[in-house]
C-alpha cells in the first residue's frame, strides 16, 4: 500500500506521539520486497499483501478486506461477464506475475478455467490504471489500487467480480521479535486512518462495494499464511 501525502501526514502525527523513538521508513516496493526485508530483519514491521504462503518469522495483523473488481474504461457498455468472457476488442492488462496481486489474480483465473491472451504486463499500477483510463485495455484491480490512481477516476469504472469473487488481506506483519502490544498499537492505528482515508471515500464513490471493501476488526494476531477468500 503507498501512502498518500494526507497519509503520511496523519501517520507521521500519530509516530511522533505513540512512539516517540520509532523510525519511520516510507518504502514505495512492491509487497514481496517487503516482505523479504522482514524477512531479513531490516524492518520491524510493514505494510503488505498477505502472501501465497506462509513465512515463519513473521506475525500478521489484519487490517483490510481488498476485493477484487474489473476496471474498465467509463466509456464502455459491456459488463464484467463480457470481459471475462473475451468479448471485448480491448486487451486484458496483467499486474507484474512478479507481484503477489498479479500470482493472485492468475490462481483464481485459473481456478475459473478463464483463459486471457497474456499481451501486456505492467508492474506500475498508476500506468496499468491510466491505459484503462484512455480507452486501452481493462483489468481485474483492487479498490485500494484504484483509489491511489486518483487521476484517472472519472475515467474508469469499477465493475463487480462475476460468479465468485475474490479478495487480498493487506495486513501489518512484523517480526516475531517486534513487542506485540507495539504491533496492535500500530495495527490499531492503521485500521483508523484506512477506514478515514480508503474505505469511507471509496464506498461514497462506489456504494455497492460498502460490504466488500472493509477494515478487518482488532483479532489475535497468528502466523502469516495464504486465506483464500470466496
Amino acid at each position: 500500500m503507498i501512502l498518500t501525502a494526507k497519509w503520511r501526514r496523519s501517520w507521521r502525527q500519530f509516530l511522533a506521539t505513540a512512539l516517540p523513538k520509532c523510525r519511520f521508513m516510507h518504502y514505495t516496493r512492491p509487497s514481496h520486497a517487503i516482505l523479504q526485508l522482514l524477512v531479513e530483519q531490516k524492518l520491524d514491521a510493514a505494510v503488505a499483501t498477505r502472501p501465497l504462503s506462509d513465512i515463519p518469522g513473521l506475525v500478521e495483523y489484519r487490517l483490510l478486506r481488498d476485493p477484487f473488481v474489473v476496471a474498465v474504461p467509463s466509456s464502455s457498455t459491456l459488463n464484467a461477464e463480457e470481459f471475462l468472457n473475451g468479448n471485448s476488442s480491448l486487451p486484458f492488462l496483467r499486474y507484474s506475475g512478479a507481484q503477489i496481486i498479479g500470482n493472485l489474480i492468475e490462481i483464481h483465473l485459473r481456478r475459473l478455467k478463464v483463459t486471457l491472451p497474456n499481451r501486456f504486463e505492467l508492474e506500475s499500477n498508476h500506468s496499468l490504471m491510466g491505459l484503462v483510463a484512455e480507452g486501452s485495455g481493462w483489468a481485474i484491480t483492487t479498490p485500494a489500487s484504484y483509489f491511489r490512481a486518483k487521476r484517472f477516476h472519472d475515467r474508469v469504472t469499477l465493475l463487480p467480480f462475476p460468479n465468485k469473487g475474490f479478495a487480498r488481506n493487506l495486513s501489518l506483519f512484523s517480526t516475531d521479535v517486534f513487542p506485540p502490544g507495539m504491533a496492535e498499537v500500530v495495527a490499531s492505528a492503521l485500521r483508523r486512518l484506512i477506514a478515514r482515508n480508503f474505505t469511507e471515500p471509496v464506498v461514497a464513490k462506489v456504494p455497492w462495494l460498502a460490504h466488500e471493501f472493509t477494515v478487518l476488526g482488532e483479532d489475535a494476531p497468528g502466523p502469516a499464511k495464504t486465506e483464500t477468500e470466496d
